[in-house]
């Protein structure tokens, strides 16, 4: 097993009559260096309680629309998390429940009715370094679902925000929208992407594609080890 990566064990049996039975798991070796919940956008026109490390604190913090978060519609949509926003968040469906939320009172919730152009904004400290970012999503239609990482460059704060594109997450169907994968950020090309960072606050923008439930992102340590081809003929 290799850290920082996603498996499928397939378990497979024959009883003494050749009656076949089996059973198939999934599991992970992530280790995080940064992890940020998809409902804990910014609030009050670019805050954040940096570094979270408080499960539930943005609870009912409200988020200024077009500043923080952008939501094209309301239909359907549930506010169980932060009450006072358009932005829908509702009870995460998975069982059992996650580590950080075992003894805290709060449960786990995702960002759902996470229509295309919807989006959010993080504003994290990124530890210095390279990262590759990982999101953990549902999709519970019948195609691709996406979402699409920026990095805001100017005007934080302000209704006239710049950003340039980090690039995309492509959800794959996963049978149900409480049913959860994990999807690396990659570019046009399919590489995945490093993020690079300081030390220093940073404001991402997660921008909604469709066909996607959100419950969080994190950051792992980028492998800079990478092969390297040289010498190749024909050119």
């Amino acid at each position: 097993l290799i850290t920082n990566a996603s498996y499928v064990a397939v378990i497979s049996v024959t009883d003494v009559i050749g009656s076949p039975a089996g059973q198939t798991v999934t599991f992970d070796t992530y280790a995080p260096l940064l992890t940020w919940e998809a409902e804990d956008y910014d609030y009050g026109g670019g805050l954040t309680y940096d570094p979270t490390n408080t499960t539930g604190q943005y609870s009912n913090a409200l988020g200024t629309v077009e500043v923080d978060y952008h939501d094209t519609t309301t239909a359907g949509s549930t506010h169980a998390y932060r009450s006072g926003d358009t932005a829908s968040t509702e009870p995460n469906g998975d069982a059992p429940l996650r580590l950080a939320y075992i003894g805290t009172g709060f449960t786990d919730y995702d960002v759902g009715w996470y229509d295309n152009g919807d989006w959010n904004n993080y504003t994290r400290t990124i530890p210095s370094g390279q990262f590759n970012v990982v999101f953990r999503a549902a999709n519970g239609a019948g195609g691709f679902g996406t979402v699409g990482l920026s990095r805001v460059t100017s005007g934080v704060g302000t209704t006239t925000q710049t950003t340039s594109n980090l690039g995309t997450f492509t959800i794959p169907v996963t049978g149900g929208w409480q049913t959860y994968t994990w999807v690396p950020l990659r570019d046009t090309g399919g590489n995945l992407v490093k993020v690079v960072g300081t030390g220093a606050q940073q404001t991402l923008r997660a921008t909604s594609g469709g066909n996607n439930n959100a419950n969080f992102y994190m950051l792992i340590e980028a492998n800079t080890n990478q092969p390297t081809i040289v010498n190749v003929f024909p050119n």
